[in-house]
């Protein structure tokens, strides 16, 4: 629901304040920037875990939150996650398919080399292969809670989000020396 999930995202882009170059945030939360539609010439490419239907529907959550800030964004996925996407304005939708993860990852550097920034929701293989293509990495993640060590790749995440639980605030505290800058959230 998109109305209840507005304090979670205006959450997340509070973090995003504290984070981002102040000319940034002059462009993106002006009052006058809402008013007039100014977006941040950026390329954004999304994606979502193949996982059930949270992590898809995270990023569909973020999305309208996105959609009016950023001059490109694009989704790329696989299976039942791209096409939770599809009805989404999205300026383009890529499929890199259910082959081999290694055709996947052909698929994924061929698109991703005209994208400057890359965010996922938990798809952790296709986050280092972001990081591997120079893009600047944000990773949402509802496992935090669950992982019995934090995947390698969130420490080289440009921002991290988690998705609060039992002990989640305690770990990344206990922990932050191996994460980046990161938001503790509600569930999205």
């Amino acid at each position: 629901d998109f109305e209840a999930n507005t304090s979670i995202i205006n959450q997340i882009a509070n973090q995003f304040k504290d984070w981002t170059f102040p000319e940034i945030n002059q462009l993106i939360f002006s009052p006058s920037s809402k008013q007039i539609g100014i977006y941040l010439n950026k390329k954004v490419l999304v994606n979502a875990e193949s996982f059930g239907f949270g992590p898809s529907a995270a990023i569909s959550e973020i999305f309208p939150y996105l959609r009016n800030r950023i001059s490109h964004l694009s989704y790329i996925g696989t299976g039942h996650t791209l096409d939770l996407q599809r009805k989404l304005p999205y300026d383009e939708v890529f499929d890199y398919g259910e082959d081999t993860s290694d055709k996947r990852k052909e698929k994924f550097i061929a698109i991703a080399k005209d994208f400057d920034i890359f965010i996922t929701a938990s798809d952790f293989e296709t986050a280092r292969w972001a990081k591997e293509q120079g893009l600047n990495l944000v990773i949402y993640d509802p496992l935090t809670w669950y992982w019995k060590q934090i995947p390698e790749i969130i420490g080289e995440a440009d921002f991290y989000v988690a998705q609060n639980f039992l002990g989640v605030e305690k770990r990344l505290q206990d922990e932050s020396t191996l994460f980046p800058d990161y938001a503790i959230v509600p569930p999205i």
